[in-house]
């Protein structure tokens, strides 16, 4: 059992709630209507949502806190899938495996991983804290480190893909191929951030993991996950990931995972594996081979697999575009290479992608 002592009230970044045996089986009440949780999830956007509780003097957004409001609001929990789970199978697990956890388990995870490793309080001079910052309380270990002031060692990171054996079968598809390849390119992007001097540990939100694959009727768990999107997305503080192949860009999917991150999270900036260059022609090289942009597409006009997508994404392109923007942490990132990057318009606004080639 984590002792979470004197670490604040329950339901916090540093006090997550205790996890039930059940939650990994857990995909909510797929009897709440429909529209009533979409009709949630904007009012939640409307409201409380991008003033929710923050961590540390950074200011980051506490995770813990905002998948219990998902919950609250009767959506699907958010379900979160470890690098080191990726890793250990060798490929992308289905929701129905149970290896995805909740936003509250993969905290005490981090917490029973890393608690009796060295702190970093016991290798620097405590009047010195390391880059200018203040040192947090020792109770923080593992989950924040001092050596930065104050940064949430715990990354919860979207995965944009385009599924690599795609079927009108549901039963046949699989977001990667038979090698594993993408879990592959996402245990070794994992493993960067986790040999920096902060060592991270980093969950992913994958589509085939963490929203339900077996309950696709139109009440289902596996829809409203759908409609939950943009507060699913928004919850991943440690950014979103592009698995870029020649086809993603033309997928309506796709397409909107990269609209709903860029409206709704910090700022309009993410990350592409292998390399930016795997888009093709969508990526534009800024001067070097580390920073690249692109064009967003309008995902209603993007390919789809099934017809009865269209209206979801309709809905949801409309949902998130109004927040273009609204969320944006501006000190942290410049903008002045990026065209129509201020008002959202389909096809000629830019957006950053990172290499981490």
């Amino acid at each position: 059992m984590t002792d979470f002592t004197k670490r604040g009230p329950v339901g916090t970044y540093f006090n997550a709630p205790e996890p039930k045996t059940e939650d990994r089986q857990d995909w909510g009440d797929s009897d709440l209507d429909m529209a009533v949780v979409k009709d949630r999830v904007v009012k939640l956007l409307d409201g409380n949502w991008i003033g929710s509780s923050k961590i540390g003097s950074r200011g980051d957004i506490d995770p813990v806190v905002r998948s219990l409001m998902i919950e609250d609001i009767g959506a699907p929990p958010m379900k979160v899938v470890s690098w080191r789970t990726l890793e250990r199978l060798g490929r992308i697990p289905r929701s129905s495996e149970g290896e995805a956890v909740s936003v509250s388990e993969a905290m005490h995870e981090v917490y029973e991983l890393h608690k009796d490793a060295p702190k970093p309080y016991d290798c620097y001079d405590q009047n010195q804290a390391p880059f200018g910052g203040a040192f947090p309380p020792e109770w923080s270990w593992p989950l924040f480190d001092s050596r930065t002031g104050g940064m949430p060692r715990v990354r919860f990171v979207m995965v944009s893909h385009r599924w690599t054996r795609g079927s009108t079968d549901p039963a046949k598809s699989h977001p990667d191929d038979e090698d594993g390849t993408k879990a592959k390119l996402l245990v070794k992007y994992a493993k960067r951030w986790y040999d920096s001097i902060l060592k991270f540990e980093t969950y992913f939100w994958i589509d085939y993991s963490c929203v339900n694959q077996d309950d696709k009727e139109i009440n289902g768990s596996g829809i409203k996950g759908i409609y939950s999107l943009p507060l699913y997305v928004s919850t991943c503080t440690g950014g979103m990931v592009v698995i870029g192949n020649q086809e993603y860009e033309d997928r309506a999917w796709c397409r909107l995972e990269q609209l709903v991150y860029c409206s709704v999270c910090e700022k309009p900036f993410f990350d592409t594996l292998p390399h930016p260059k795997s888009l093709g022609p969508a990526a534009i090289a800024c001067g070097d081979n580390h920073n690249w942009k692109k064009i967003l597409r309008d995902p209603r006009a993007g390919h789809v697999t099934f017809e009865a997508d269209k209206d979801q994404i309709n809905e949801l392109t409309d949902i998130v575009s109004k927040y273009w923007g609204h969320c944006w942490a501006r000190s942290t990132f410049n903008t002045s290479n990026l065209n129509n990057v201020n008002t959202l318009a389909f096809d000629k606004t830019e957006v950053h992608m990172g290499s981490n080639s």
